[in-house]
């Protein structure tokens, strides 16, 4: 079928891809994790590459929307980066969430998971004063930052995180 790999998008959701050069367009199925190789940002399934037309090629420059419910976001912008630094702070184990912006690096239904990339810290030195924390909702375990202060802050750091090789979903927390 129409499905797809992505490291971070919750599991199931749905993505919108559309290739860079001729704006052909999919939407499939994110039912596992990937890709593994870090310029990758997604990995289709054959059917999904042959409807993009880049089965003969096997990548492609694409553009990933993801299709999630409004408390996860619409859309994965391309942001602006921003230098930072400090330590990382980090938040008890299913601590409540402020309400604001946020970079979601995961959604887990294993809190042992989550722990794990707590406990890596993934974080580009000029983000570890960032907010990494794991939040519980809708019966997964999320890894988020933030909360940032407004939309365009946290579309800055996710741009550095990607040039980090890192792959994050904006999402809001009411």
């Amino acid at each position: 079928g129409m499905s797809a790999a992505h490291t971070v998008l919750p599991i199931p959701s749905y993505a919108r891809v559309t290739r860079v050069d001729d704006g052909r367009s999919i939407v499939v199925r994110v039912n596992d994790r990937g890709p593994f190789l870090n310029q990758r940002i997604i990995d289709l399934s054959y059917t999904a590459a042959r409807k993009l037309g880049i089965v003969a090629t096997g990548t492609g420059e694409v553009i990933v929307e993801a299709i999630l419910p409004p408390d996860f976001g619409s859309a994965i912008p391309r942001p602006a980066p921003v230098p930072v630094a400090a330590p990382i702070r980090q938040q008890p184990e299913h601590s409540p969430v402020a309400a604001g912006h946020y970079l979601q690096l995961g959604a887990f239904a294993v809190t042992e998971n989550a722990r794990r990339i707590i406990d890596q810290n993934p974080l580009p030195a000029a983000m570890r004063r960032r907010n990494l924390q794991m939040i519980e909702r809708d019966g997964l375990y999320k890894v988020v930052i933030g909360p940032y202060a407004s939309e365009s802050e946290a579309k800055q750091d996710l741009r550095l995180l990607r040039s980090a090789g890192l792959e994050a979903v904006p999402v809001e927390f009411e």
